[in-house]
This record gives C-alpha cells, structure tokens and sequence, in this order.
C-alpha cells in the first residue's frame, strides 16, 4: 500500500518535471522569437536559460530530496509501530506464559492443601480407630476381670450374709442353733 502511494508520488513528480520542462522549452522558444525580432543579445538569452535550467534542476533535487525525506520518515515510522507491535506481541506472549505459570501453582497449592487434608483426614480417622480399639481392649479387660472376680471368690459382705449356708453345705448338716437361724436359706 505504501509503495503504491510512493509510485503514485514518484510518477506526479515527474509529470511535474515534464510540464515545467515543456515550459521552459516554451520560454525559450519565445524569447528565441522575440531576440530574434527584437536583435536581443544571444549571451543574455543564453544566461537567462542557463538560469532557468539551474532553477528548474534545483526544484527536481529539492522535490526529490522531499520525496525522500518522506520515504524515510514513513520507513522509520513503520519501523517504529512493527518494533511497538513485535514488542506488544511479546508482552502478549509473556503475560500469557505467566498467566499459565501462575495458574500451575495455584493448582499445585490447591493439590498440596487437598493431600494435607487427606492426610490429616486419615491420621485423624488412625487415631479415633486407636482410640476406638483401646477403649474396646480396656472394656474387655474390665469385663474379664469382673468375671473372674466373681467366679473365683466371694466379697467379704457376701460372705458374712451366706456363712450359715455355706457352714452347712461345708459341714453337710444341719446349721447350728442359733436365734435367728430358724429361717430357710432360699
């Protein structure tokens, strides 16, 4: 687009040039008619033309000089936005990169915190189950020991309370006679 812009320039300029040269060619043409008619020196006809010349090859170089001068600015100002639009290319990239990045590590605590709590969740559910076996294991032990508390002897109140009965089940009579002893054991 740019370079179409530049051709379109390059060839206005040079139908610039061909009109100013037909004009001086038109110039020259009548001041050769009218130094002819007139008997005008041919030195100042020449200088006036050389002069012109000189004016019209000064405003070509000056045109071309601001064509080119335009060329370069518009080269470094598109330079300048593909540096612009490379380096927002980049920043783009880069954002995105550590957009993903922060994204990992933000799953990566999110693991952590769910295997912490995992492994907090199973010590807790060990320990209860240790708690849970010990407190069975205490129970059975006090259920044992009841057991053979009262399969092997007899507290000292029972024993008092029943001595008669067991007197007579030793001795394998009667009781002795006592007050009181009148009555059936059951």
């Amino acid at each position: 687009m740019l370079d179409s812009l530049f051709q379109e320039k390059r060839n206005i300029s040079k139908e610039l040039g061909a009109i100013n040269e037909k004009r001086i060619e038109v110039i020259k043409e009548r001041l050769a008619q009218q130094g002819a008619a007139v008997g005008v020196d041919d030195q100042r006809t020449k200088e006036f033309i050389q002069k012109n010349e000189r004016i019209h090859v000064e405003q070509v170089k000056q045109e071309q000089a601001e064509e080119d001068r335009k060329r370069k600015e518009r080269q470094l100002k598109e330079k300048e936005t593909k540096a612009f639009l490379d380096m927002q290319v980049a920043m783009k990239h880069e954002r995105k990169v550590l957009e993903k990045e922060s994204e990992q590590k933000h799953a990566a605590i999110v693991k952590q915190d769910v295997q912490a709590f995992e492994r907090s969740k199973n010590d807790k559910r060990k320990e209860l189950e240790q708690k849970v076996t010990k407190h069975r294991e205490s129970l059975i032990k006090q259920i044992d020991d009841h057991k053979q508390t009262k399969a092997g002897l007899m507290a000292p109140q029972e024993f008092a309370i029943n001595k008669r009965i067991i007197e007579e089940v030793i001795g394998g009579g009667s009781p002795p006679a006592s007050p009181g002893h009148n009555r059936r054991p059951f």
